[in-house]
């Protein structure tokens, strides 16, 4: 657990350590039980570095607490309930820790994840909203960073239709603070509990959104900017990619011309276009 509070969770050394400590198949909750010493010489990292990891605070208690009480589960990289997705598209990179609060079996379906602008126009927050209730009465998970805009206007079509969604997050998990009205059916965070949240965060954060969905729809995009990115590191993830054409989405061409899609505006048309995406 002690990962979730490392002060160098995003950091090299951690990373390197852990990376190197799976590949000998060892699980990491047995990492900080190991001496210096040992980690040094079986990692074949400086000793004074694994000092220093080994140094690292314990989880504070009232946090770990305050985690059970709101029924949050932290889900090293090695447990079996740490998405398979995120693993195969990630790679040697995935976040090491998921903190996770809600129904984990969404995970379990297929996702689509809805992104756009969080300064959208009225046209494009409708569209999302129909088309992530249309989503979810196919059976299918709506995801997204939970943001302003068009993350949060997909997340209340889906919920508004009843079908489950999940918010994938910038901050940690008890610093989440939803809008009014009924929150995400599961939410994520690769951050510790208590981080704010940071711009860096969010970018990072999109990787996930799109590593844990089977399919993205760009409902609306600059030509640069947060979704743009999102996209972009979408299509480099092997994910496909679905455009919204638009006059309000002037990120849109730049997209297609990378590898995405185009989606017609029109959301029956659409719906018929991801479920092709889904099953090629």
């Amino acid at each position: 657990m002690r990962l979730a509070w490392h002060t160098g969770l995003r950091g090299p050394l951690l990373r390197t350590a852990v990376e190197r400590w799976l590949a000998l198949g060892r699980p990491i909750d047995r990492l900080f039980a190991c001496s210096a010493d040992d980690l040094a010489g079986e990692l074949d990292l400086p000793l004074q570095r694994m000092a220093s990891l080994l140094a690292s605070p314990a989880p504070d208690q009232e946090v770990l607490d305050t985690l059970a009480a709101r029924q949050v589960a932290l889900v090293p990289v090695d447990h079996p309930d740490y998405p398979a997705t995120v693993r195969r598209t990630l790679g040697f990179h995935p976040p090491l820790l998921l903190a996770m609060r809600g129904a984990g079996a969404a995970l379990q379906r297929p996702g689509v994840a809805v992104i756009g602008r969080r300064q959208a126009t009225e046209e494009a927050l409708q569209y999302a909203r129909e088309l992530a209730a249309r989503l979810v009465a196919q059976d299918l998970d709506v995801l997204s960073g939970h943001a302003p805009g068009i993350d949060q206007a997909a997340h209340d079509g889906a919920a508004q239709a009843g079908g489950p969604t999940t918010a994938v997050l910038a901050e940690g998990i008890l610093s989440f603070r939803g809008a009014p009205g009924r929150g995400p059916d599961l939410i994520v965070s690769q951050w510790p509990p208590r981080a704010p949240w940071r711009t860096g965060q969010a970018l990072a954060r999109n990787g996930l959104v799109t590593a844990l969905a089977s399919v993205v729809v760009v409902v609306q995009s600059g030509p640069s900017g947060g979704t743009w990115r999102a996209a972009h590191g979408a299509l480099a993830q092997g994910r496909p990619v679905l455009v919204r054409l638009s006059t309000d989405s002037p990120g849109a061409t730049g997209i297609l011309a990378a590898g995405g899609q185009p989606l017609s505006g029109d959301v029956e048309r659409d719906i018929e276009t991801i479920q092709r995406a889904m099953d090629p």
